[in-house]
């Protein structure tokens, strides 16, 4: 059930960061040439390395 419940989160996750990178220019500075070189992160790329970090330590 819950190998379910995670597939198919990714899934829709996945379906939504690739929607969202169909629209990348909306959420660039300079839709012309952000995201667009080669040896750049993608916008998927990007986004998926986002929500892939850690959260800060609260530590200080």
């Amino acid at each position: 059930m819950a190998d379910f419940f995670l597939s198919n989160l990714k899934s829709t996750l996945d379906n939504c960061i690739t929607e969202l990178d169909e629209i990348h220019s909306m959420f660039c500075r300079n839709p012309e040439s952000d995201f667009t070189r080669n040896r750049k992160l993608s916008f998927r790329e990007y986004i998926q390395f986002m929500l892939q970090m850690p959260p800060p330590s609260k530590e200080k």
